[in-house]
């Protein structure tokens, strides 16, 4: 039994890897956190998705530069890594805090530190660090861009999206071996797929009507049947009272033949309907109805054709509406989450490489 395939044994809350990542002065702390946190994402992900030996233990470790952090947290964190990937550019080897963990590593793993350390070309020093670069890019099968570019180049265009995905696959699939006690491949992995997206919470379409209506039912089918269910998980139903819409986009379908007592119980449900739900009128209301009423309403065509027209035939106006309808009810679902969980996508300063 090696070195490794012991220490492997004997920890059962073992990390695969520990990302650490070093930048010069000029460097904004959001910068660095954003790009390096992207790539330790992919990264993540990209392990997550291959076979291994340990799949109680955590994936992934990484020290933030936005915020600070205890040196036992980060000590505990060395401690357990099984791989020790140093994110090498010209900042990397002048950045104190990145040479103690790697000091920290070795110290920990002893004889067996060579072999768990996998070093990466972050960014090319071009005037410094040429040594430890070269190494770097040793480490992986020749692929030119990752030598010349960059780990985090590649990760920003998306033309080299596909050299990307080929690097980070050999880096997963390294440690993985390395971490699980097997030797390190010596070419490029193919990529794993991603996952077929699973249907989404659900889409509801609910039906509002003071009787049957056979043409509410025929619309409600219509964008049922729009709704793409590889994304959404469709369900079309009656209206009740108090119905709930559970965080999920949605249609509310009302016949719009509605007087006296119906017109009135609508204006109580509309009151309680949640503002991303888009209410829809399907036909045009009495003369006697109040136009305030349907002030909100998008409107539904009462005829629609087929949901696939033959392509020698333009496209049908109905149906186009209809999925329309669709689109605005997810756009205006998500718009909401955004608002109510405050999400701000961070948009950092881009800086592109010179070629």
């Amino acid at each position: 039994m090696t070195a490794v395939d012991s220490q492997a044994r004997s920890q059962p809350d073992g990390v695969y890897f520990y990302l650490s990542h070093g930048h010069g002065s000029e460097d904004s702390a959001q910068d660095r956190d954003y790009w390096v946190s992207a790539v330790f994402q992919d990264l993540v992900r990209e392990i997550d998705r291959r076979p291994r030996a340990q799949i109680g233990w955590r994936i992934g470790e990484l020290r933030s530069c936005n915020a600070a952090q205890r040196e036992d947290v980060l000590r505990r964190a060395l401690e357990r890594a099984r791989v020790f990937v140093a994110l090498y550019s010209k900042g990397y080897l002048s950045d104190e805090q990145a040479l103690a963990e790697r000091t920290a590593f070795t110290a920990v793993a002893k004889e067996s530190a060579d072999l768990r350390i996998l070093p990466v070309v972050w960014e090319p020093a071009r005037d410094g660090g040429a040594a430890e670069l070269t190494h770097a890019a040793s480490m992986a099968p020749p692929v030119a861009e990752y030598a010349e570019h960059g780990l985090l180049a590649l990760s920003r265009r998306k033309q080299t999206e596909d050299v990307y995905r080929r690097v980070l696959a050999f880096l997963g699939e390294w440690i993985i071996a390395v971490a699980d006690g097997r030797p390190p491949p010596g070419e490029l992995i193919r990529p794993v797929p991603p996952p077929r997206p699973r249907p989404a919470g659900g889409f509801l379409i609910t039906r509002f009507a003071a009787a049957d209506s056979e043409r509410l039912a025929a619309a409600a089918d219509q964008l049922a049947g729009l709704v793409d269910p590889d994304v959404h998980d469709v369900h079309v139903t009656e209206y009740v009272d108090g119905q709930q819409y559970a965080d999920r986009p949605g249609l509310f379908l009302v016949d719009a033949d509605l007087t006296g007592a119906a017109a009135a119980h609508l204006r109580a449900v509309l009151r309680l309907l949640p503002d991303w739900v888009v209410r829809v009128r399907v036909g045009m209301p009495p003369p006697e109805a109040a136009d305030e009423l349907w002030r909100r309403f998008q409107v539904f065509g009462d005829t629609a054709g087929p949901a696939r027209p033959r392509i020698t035939e333009p496209p049908d106006p109905a149906v186009l509406a209809a999925r329309e309808l669709i689109v605005l009810a997810v756009q205006r679902h998500e718009t909401a989450r955004r608002q109510h969980q405050r999400v701000r996508p961070f948009a950092p300063r881009i800086r592109i490489h010179d070629e």
